[in-house]
């Protein structure tokens, strides 16, 4: 399938901003672009427009003294949104260093990113309500489509389709700190977590599916999750993170900027 323009355009930015060429990159993000940096660091925070923008990029060269790289895993787009999977370096003067996988999602519009939210692999800060610019759209790469199908079902409750979607050897890496979080082998061990939650009277819902963009080998799903137990309650902004092959899940990374709270509720 042919790749959506918008994967050149996320290209074409992350050169720029690797060769500190900020005019070029400058044309690529709109002049009132609004940045989301997640972490709870002196560079963490929302950052509205071009110049503050900017301004952030600035001090990330500034505080690492030049010792920043990316090196592209995988950059999906569709005619709204951008994904960039990533391996990120950061190093300081002082010796301390950065060294991550990262999740960045932009919206893109005519050309150009209006917006972003940029994520460590842990937990993602994707914008909740990006605006929908229809219109006549891409066909969606196969795989994002069979993901749909098996996010759908997931949202309806409607066990067998969401099995049917699932590899055997599959590999589920769920986030946080709580007695659900980890990594279960197999169609077997996804399904089990599943009725392990239900059994504790956890309850998860899908109250949004947002976008979900997929190439030969990645799909990722912008969504907004609900998960309770008993009057204990909290909602997430997600990116869920799959390689599909075939038509089938093979991995799924989850990622939420809720965490704390999701680990609170689930215990």
């Amino acid at each position: 399938m042919d790749e959506h323009p918008n994967v050149a355009l996320i290209r074409q930015g992350y050169a720029a901003f690797g060769s500190g060429d900020m005019a070029a990159l400058g044309e690529l993000i709109a002049s009132d672009v609004v940045w989301h940096s997640w972490g709870n660091n002196p560079l963490a925070g929302d950052f509205e427009g071009q110049e503050a923008t900017f301004g952030l990029f600035a001090r990330f060269f500034e505080l690492s003294a030049g010792d920043m790289t990316q090196e592209l895993h995988a950059v999906l787009a569709d005619d709204e949104h951008g994904v960039a999977m990533l391996r990120q370096h950061i190093g300081r003067p002082d010796g301390r260093s950065y060294d991550g996988n990262e999740v960045h999602v932009f919206h893109l519009k005519d050309g150009r990113s209006p917006s972003s939210g940029a994520s460590a692999a842990t937990r993602p800060r994707p914008t909740p309500s990006w605006p929908s610019e229809k219109g006549d759209r891409m066909a969606d790469h196969p795989n994002a489509a069979a993901a749909r199908v098996a996010i759908e079902a997931f949202a309806k409750g409607d066990v067998d389709t969401l099995a049917a979607s699932i590899a055997d050897d599959a590999v589920w890496h769920v986030p946080g700190s709580n007695r659900f979080s980890g990594d279960f082998q197999g169609k077997a061990g996804v399904l089990g977590r599943f009725q392990q939650m239900a059994e504790a009277g956890m309850r998860t819902s899908v109250d949004e599916i947002h976008d979900v963009v997929g190439g030969d080998e990645h799909v990722v799903a912008l969504v907004k999750i609900s998960v309770a137990s008993g009057d204990a309650s909290a909602s997430s902004g997600s990116v869920w993170v799959m390689h599909v092959k075939d038509g089938m899940l093979h991995d799924f990374w989850g990622m939420n900027d809720n965490q704390a709270e999701i680990d609170r509720v689930l215990g």
